[in-house]
């Protein structure tokens, strides 16, 4: 905790300080005690007495003031993570975290930066791999997105969300043989993934295997009823199945869920009742 010996990724200890304080606060508090009890005795002068109760009143005042700088580092990720940085420029570690909040927040280029220096530091961060294929998907520069998650997947080629991830990009290319075999991978892994059971759903659909599709969408659905997407694709597979009640049931769901995804395939269906 004091960091004589370094342990984990944290710099300093900041947020631990109160327990190798305790010793510091047990010594000035027994400090403050027995000059109070000497005072009170007359044992010592009342000048002196009071340039201690001064000092001890100007030192808690130093201390709030040091709390409240302190309290702003602390405020949000963003104000944490450049303070950090502040501290060590050469943190991969603050600027990765740093990177997924701005890319979350949608700054794409700054968070693209701070995921690049990362690299540049560290080349065998595999997993800032993986951040800028998400921001080059935001950016829909998907053949850099594929690039950044094939290195990642070198790295970790069972992660589901790397394999769910590169499906979707490969999609938006409308490489759906390709999308497939990474899909189909992400769901061996981990059956309970959402999106890749939705992104297979689509694929599916697309590659004219609307009873396969169907299968993925239901999952989906049953995993996450809340998410609009898989219901979408419930309209859309019922559809390709003739099954028309169906498929208006799934439309009405996703027309509470999502309006304005309902609406936009309200007109297909229009035509096609």
């Amino acid at each position: 905790m004091i960091g004589i010996i370094h342990s984990g990724h944290q710099l300093t200890h900041d947020r631990y300080s109160y327990l190798p304080g305790f010793g510091l606060a047990l010594l000035i508090g027994g400090i403050v005690g027995t000059t109070a009890r000497l005072a009170a005795a007359g044992t010592i002068r009342r000048a002196v007495a009071r340039a201690a109760a001064v000092v001890g009143v100007a030192w808690l005042a130093g201390l709030s003031i040091l709390t409240f700088h302190q309290v702003q580092v602390w405020r949000d990720t963003d104000t944490l993570w450049r303070f950090a940085l502040e501290a060590e420029p050469d943190c991969t570690i603050c600027h990765g975290n740093l990177g997924v909040y701005l890319g979350n927040k949608g700054y794409t280029t700054l968070a693209r930066e701070h995921f690049e220096i990362t690299l540049k530091l560290r080349p065998d961060q595999a997993k800032a791999h993986h951040h800028l294929g998400y921001i080059f998907v935001a950016s829909g520069d998907f053949p850099r997105a594929i690039e950044a998650y094939t290195i990642y997947l070198k790295r970790y080629p069972n992660d589901p969300d790397g394999l769910s991830n590169i499906g979707a990009a490969l999609m938006n290319l409308r490489q759906m043989n390709a999308a497939l075999g990474h899909l189909e991978r992400a769901v061996r892994v981990k059956p309970s993934h959402v999106h890749a059971n939705t992104n297979l759903g689509f694929v599916a659909s697309e590659l004219g295997r609307p009873a396969e599709a169907l299968e993925h969408f239901r999952r989906a659905v049953k995993l996450k009823p809340e998410m609009p997407q898989p219901w979408a694709g419930l309209v859309k597979a019922n559809l390709e199945l003739g099954q028309r009640d169906a498929a208006r049931t799934a439309f009405g769901i996703l027309g509470m869920l999502e309006p304005r995804l309902a609406a936009s395939i309200g007109p297909a269906l229009l035509t096609t009742w």
